[in-house]
């Protein structure tokens, strides 16, 4: 059989027909509120440059005198936002499944400049984002979300992976998408996992928001058993992260939205993270169908292995599986 036909995984390969592209939804849906003010960083922007957003046929600039104006009417208008320099950024208005997702993923496998150590260093404040995976097939699917959400193009890099590391990952330069990330969901810069925490427009949404947020966690720290190796170990499912209480804030929205056990958290002294699992055949079966992973080798591992054990198959599994 050609190898083209398969994908290459660290414990095997997959047959490259089996792996399924689910799509994120659109609804539901929740406005996000007006965010336009938390884009203006006073210590930054007064020694750098001003966002702009583009509203009722003009531009306004975020600065401290933008603060003054009806910025309620300004946001319920506004096209865009761009910084100097840079093309216009579309950023979104409301909260749906795919920003949901967006930035679930980018807490687990995306990454923030920390761009006050940067200055001190280099005395420019650079807006640098990276979010990247082991399979061309994932990040592929990040880039299209980065279009959708914000319009914005970005190609993916692939010097790790000549120098031998498997990481598919964008690197883009981007003041707007940076700024709405820490200020509106929170997301930390530089080293993240040490306030790592749910974001508060996720824990006020909707249950199928959540869900969709889970998934995109899931998708970039979560695994499941590596089935193409031909495991015999027992099912679960497992998320780890370096932040403690992220973890512990991963398990109660799980149990709450899945209605589900989640066993943990336990803290593994030797790789210094914590993990939780999901051990009870049911709540496997159940989170398989509810569609845990979309993450295309993730997805694949579950359903997999979820076959498996309905048909008792899974102890005895000694060889590799296309």
């Amino acid at each position: 059989m050609s190898t083209n036909l398969f994908l290459k995984t660290k414990y095997g390969k997959i047959l490259k027909e089996q792996l399924k592209e689910i799509k994120i939804k659109n609804a539901p849906a929740t406005n996000l509120p007006n965010y336009l003010p938390d884009l203006y960083i006073e210590e930054i922007d007064e020694k750098a440059s001003y966002l702009k957003c583009f509203s009722e046929g003009q531009f306004f600039v975020i600065d401290s005198d933008f603060l003054l104006k009806n910025t309620k009417k300004i946001y319920s208008n506004f096209k865009f936002v761009k910084a100097k320099g840079a093309k216009p950024i579309n950023l979104p208005k409301k909260l749906n499944p795919k920003l949901a997702y967006f930035v679930g993923y980018f807490l687990g496998d995306g990454g923030l400049k920390d761009i006050k150590k940067t200055y001190l260093k280099t005395r420019r404040f650079e807006h640098k984002i990276i979010v990247g995976d082991e399979f061309l097939e994932q990040i592929k699917k990040i880039k299209k979300l980065f279009y959708e959400l914000f319009g914005a193009v970005f190609p993916i890099r692939t010097e790790r992976i000549q120098k031998g590391e498997q990481l598919y990952y964008l690197n883009p330069t981007n003041k707007v998408i940076y700024r709405f990330l820490t200020e509106v969901f929170g997301v930390p810069s530089g080293k993240k996992y040490e306030t790592l925490k749910v974001p508060i427009l996720i824990e006020n949404s909707f249950p199928e928001i959540k869900k969709w947020f889970i998934r995109g966690v899931f998708d970039a720290d979560g695994d499941t058993r590596a089935v193409e190796r031909g495991l015999n170990s027992q099912p679960r499912i497992k998320l780890r992260m370096k932040s403690h209480n992220f973890i512990k804030s991963m398990k109660e929205i799980l149990q709450e939205v899945f209605n589900i056990s989640v066993n943990g958290p336990y803290f593994d002294l030797g790789k210094q993270s914590s993990y939780i699992q999901i051990e009870r055949h049911k709540d496997i079966e159940k989170l398989n169908n509810e569609i845990l992973f979309i993450h295309p080798v993730k997805q694949w591992r579950l359903n997999k292995m979820v076959s498996l054990m309905t048909t008792n198959k899974f102890k005895t599994l000694a060889h590799p599986i296309y």
